[in-house]
This record gives structure tokens, sequence and C-alpha cells, in this order.
């Protein structure tokens, strides 16, 4: 797709610049051939690790999931396209939806936004899809350019977390039964919203389904972890359990029922309800969808689970495990 040659003139906004999709899509968007000075990158992370792309040109440019709509329309001012990635650091509809209206008032004339699989039900069961079918009504009705891509849970949730903790305790407990998700990588998510933001007048009113080329049970990728650590079939434990189970064993662990609110009133986004409800989703068939949308808007295949785990291999590395990472961990992991 060829290089729009007024880019430079219409400036991309990224939020969450500084997390691990927002740095992937950032930098495809650079091997893309687009202009750095085009890309306004927004980030609460610390300034150093957005240093390099600051000093290759990018406007680097600081916001907070507490900032007014004044404080981010003002941070978001001078972009014509935003990227919306979600914030995994409070209520996901409260900032999302001041960051929409924060985009309004900033004069955004299109935004892309990092949906779910699932949205697209009446009545969703995982409460992020909820989550997320709310923002995307939003934009329906607001007068603003837009394209969804909806993505399945990522691949990488499982070799980063669910992964090593099996390989770790040889035992994975669930409540996602037998139900098959479309797993998809982030990177190929992040390849298609970079493809997007390129030319996004291509794309208005669009909604992708962003999956991998296969839908798997969790059985199937715990079996490939197997294989490719030289495990006999059946070491890790598969442990399916209600969804009461499940809270009670998350609870167990520290994670919260509830979302909770710190003493810094910093809004935890990780909660046992949650976390069950897109297990509950999971078994229902609700993420089990398989589509060529990843093809179409890259122009080459999705990768594989086996491709990402071998990419990865996480059992090489010796890395801790977060709260969101206890027993399944399976709930759309940090962004």
């Amino acid at each position: 797709m060829p290089l729009d040659q007024d880019f430079d003139d219409k400036k991309v906004v990224i939020t969450g610049a500084g997390g691990e999709y927002g740095l992937l899509t950032v930098t495809k968007l650079l091997a893309r051939g687009v202009r750095p000075s085009s890309l306004i990158l927004v980030t609460d992370k610390p300034q150093t690790i957005m240093d390099s792309f600051a000093a290759r040109g990018c406007d680097v440019r600081c916001g907070r999931s507490n900032s007014s709509v004044d404080e981010l329309a003002a941070t978001f001012a001078g972009g014509q396209t935003l990227l919306l990635i979600p914030d995994t650091g409070g209520s996901r509809t409260e900032q999302e939806h001041k960051t929409i209206c924060a985009a309004l008032r900033a004069g955004i004339q299109h935004i892309v936004f990092i949906s779910i699989i699932g949205a697209e039900r009446d009545q969703p069961t995982a409460f992020v899809a909820r989550d997320s079918k709310a923002v995307e009504q939003r934009l329906f009705h607001e007068s603003m350019r837009w394209t969804i891509l909806r993505d399945s849970q990522y691949s990488e949730t499982m070799s980063d977390s669910v992964g090593p903790h099996a390989l770790r305790t040889r035992m994975c407990m669930c409540n996602i039964g037998d139900g098959r998700i479309g797993f998809v990588s982030r990177e190929d998510s992040a390849a298609c919203a970079a493809a997007i933001l390129e030319n996004p007048e291509l794309h208005h009113r669009r909604t992708y389904h962003l999956t991998g080329p296969e839908t798997l049970r969790l059985r199937d990728v715990l079996d490939m972890l197997e294989d490719l650590e030289g495990l006999e079939r059946g070491a890790i434990r598969h442990e399916v359990v209600c969804d009461d189970r499940m809270v009670e064993s998350l609870e167990s662990s520290g994670v919260p029922k509830e979302q909770a609110v710190g003493g810094d009133g910093h809004i935890g986004l990780f909660n046992s309800l949650d976390m069950v409800s897109f297990g509950r989703a999971c078994r229902l068939g609700e993420m089990a969808m398989m589509t060529d949308d990843v093809a179409l808007l890259t122009g080459r295949k999705p990768q594989s689970m086996r491709e990402v785990l071998l990419r990865r291999r996480p059992w090489k590395n010796d890395s801790a495990w977060g709260i969101e990472d206890v027993e399944l961990g399976l709930s759309r992991s940090c962004i």
C-alpha cells in the first residue's frame, strides 16, 4: 500500500504507546516508512522507555489515566487519527469514554479502537467484551470516522504467562473446559493496526476480527508446550473447574474478587470475576472464531501458536509471574 504523500501533515496519536502493543505498532509504522515526526506517542511510562523514539523524531507526550478531558485534549492536539489502545490501569469504559471526549475536543477525525472478539454479540459473556461493546457503541454514534479491530486472545498470553506457569508447576487450572480460541499474535494485531493507521481513510466504518490460523483448546496448547520441552504427553495436568471454584482459587492466590481501588487511587484492572467471565465466554464458544483478516490487512498469513511459542521460548527464561498470571491468567493480558 503506497504511503500518502501528505501523511506527515496527518499526525497519528497513539495512546498507551509505552506498552507492548503500542511499542510494536510504532516500530511497525516506522518500518513501513512513516516519518517519525508524524507520530504523537502518548505514554505514562518513564521517559527513558521512549527516549529512542524521541531521538528519532517522534513527538513523545505524557498522558495519564487520571488526566482530565481537557488535559488529554491538549495532549492529543495536532493529531488527526488516534489509535485507542485499552487502558489496563483503571476502569476500562470510563477511561476510554474520556479519551473519546478528549479526541473530539482536540479535533481528532478518525479513531482506530482495539476491541475484542465477543463485542459483536448482543449480550457478551466476558466483562471485557461488554466494556469494549460499550466503547464501540459510543464510536458508532459520534461524528468522527472509526475503525474497529476486534482481537482474539493474544498468543503471547500463553507463551509469556500461562505457559511458563504451567511448565513450572506441571498444572494448569481453568474454567474454559474444551472451549476453542482463535489465538492471534499481538505482533500480528499491531501489524494490522499499523497498516490501517498508514491510510485510515480506506478503513472508515470497517470492523475486522483478528485471529490466528486455527482454533485451539487449552489442552492443545499444553500439548504443544510438552512437545517443545520434550515432556511426555500429559506431564502438565489440565484441571478443569467450575466458575465458582475458579473464583475461589484466584481469590486464595490474592486476586481481588472485584475491581479494587488502592490507597493511591489506582484502580486495579485484574479481578477474579472479570477473569472467570472470560473463561466462561471461551467455554461457551464465544472466542472460537477464525478469519482471514490478518492476511487481508498485512498481506501475510498470521502466526500460529506453535510459531509464537518457538519465537518466545518462555520456559528458557526465569521470569517473574504477576498477579494476573496466577492460576489461569487468561484474562486479556496486559496490552
